[in-house]
């Protein structure tokens, strides 16, 4: 009773961000009730930390590292068992403002068999550019995560195994921490040794292949890509801490993020394009059909279940819609409203990525992630026969390698 007490206390009083002073009141108030099981201090009930790691410098900005046994600790404060826990590792860039060189730089985790948890910062790096290197910014932690992997951790007398699961990254990020070249290099892709042919007119690149060899593990830590990985000035390769983690390190680093790659990335490149056109592609909605687009967005977000926690504004806020809101058109309104006002050829290749990412989103179509590939698959040569050759971004391409993850980590995340 009073360790689960306890605990819903201290849950309700982080999530509602409760004062000290209000719930040392609340503390005094049930001990005067009776209830002599629960901390006199509201410190003690939340666990605040006695010790604040430090700040430090490092290359034109500050790093502070909370550490993942920190992270831990706190994350699974009411263990009372030994446990397995499979990590998932968030890595991105997050600019302080528009006005601003300054961000930061994240290193988040959340405990992937238990999604109830939130996740906690390990470590983060402020700025005005991205960290130095991927081997300053991760040594302390890819150190600790090795020796927790090989060690283990006790938390409340009970032991704890990690395990890895995936990392989450942007693009900008997946190249940074893997010492590999940008993605809209010639040899960007992460995934498979595709070249990348360059268009001057359009100023950008296209990865039109599809039939490439897979990157393996083996290949990657031999060095064998010499123009993926990056080199120093004096021409060493650039050696990633990740290396050192008993990961597969093609394989763990996923391209199927479906906030990064499909919500803000593919399905914002297609709802442009509609909207506004663009040089190589000529057709874009009337501004009487954006009128009724816009119209049965709004009618429709009168009717939208619960789980979908945002509404979808109207096609003239098309520039600010968050992910959410795309992510709501590719899997629910767009192949009801779309129909009446795309060519039928490009709503034909628009629901092929809608069943595609469908067959993906859930367990419930495991059986079927073979044919989602080959709808993938459709949709890329669709792309280049509509859009043409030079459409096919890094983004488009990275598509063709979607199941392989869903494979290996589950369906997406929503």
């Amino acid at each position: 009773m009073s360790i689960k007490l306890r605990r819903n206390l201290r849950q309700w009083a982080l999530k509602n961000n409760i004062s000290h002073s209000a719930l040392n009141d609340l503390l005094q108030a049930l001990s005067l009730c009776g209830i002599r099981d629960l901390p006199n201090d509201d410190r003690s009930l939340v666990k605040t930390p006695r010790n604040i790691p430090s700040v430090e410098t490092m290359g034109r900005g500050q790093y502070w590292h909370n550490g993942l046994g920190n992270c831990l600790k706190e994350m699974l404060i009411d263990l009372n068992q030994p446990c397995v826990v499979k990590l998932n590792f968030h890595v991105d860039g997050l600019p302080i403002n528009k006005s601003s060189k300054h961000q930061f730089w994240p290193i988040l985790t959340n405990i992937a068999n238990m999604p109830h948890i939130w996740p906690l910062p390990i470590a983060i790096f402020y700025g005005e550019a991205k960290p130095p290197s991927a081997d300053i910014f991760l040594k302390k932690f890819a150190k600790e995560l090795l020796a927790i992997m090989n060690h283990g951790l006790i938390i409340n007398e009970g032991f704890v195994q990690v395990k890895i699961n995936e990392f989450i990254c942007d693009r900008p990020a997946k190249s940074f921490i893997k010492c590999v070249v940008s993605f809209n290099a010639y040899d960007g892709c992460i995934k498979c040794t595709v070249r990348g042919e360059f268009f001057k007119t359009e100023r950008h690149m296209s990865f039109p292949q599809l039939d490439c060899p897979k990157r393996t593990d083996s290949e990657f830590r031999r060095k064998i890509h010499s123009d993926h990985q990056m080199k120093d000035i004096d021409g060493a390769f650039q050696i990633s801490p990740l290396e050192e983690l008993p990961i597969e390190i093609i394989k763990d680093i996923v391209v199927a993020d479906s906030l990064h790659l499909l919500d803000l990335r593919v399905m914002k490149k297609c709802l442009t394009i509609w909207v506004n056109g663009s040089k190589t592609f000529k057709m874009k909605f009337f501004s009487n059909q954006i009128s009724i687009i816009s119209s049965w967005l709004l009618s429709c977000n009168n009717c939208l279940p619960k789980e979908i926690h945002r509404s979808v504004r109207q096609l003239d806020c098309l520039s600010f819609w968050k992910a959410t809101e795309f992510r709501t058109f590719l899997l629910y309104l767009g192949p009801l409203i779309l129909r009446d006002h795309l060519p039928r050829e490009i709503y034909r290749h628009h629901l092929l990525l809608f069943c595609a990412v469908t067959l993906c989103s859930t367990d419930y179509y495991s059986d079927k992630l073979d044919l989602a590939e080959k709808l993938f698959r459709d949709y890329i040569e669709g792309f280049i026969s509509i859009y043409g050759m030079d459409s096919i971004s890094s983004n488009i391409h990275n598509l063709n390698h979607v199941v392989d993850d869903v494979k290996r980590f589950g369906s997406l995340c929503l």
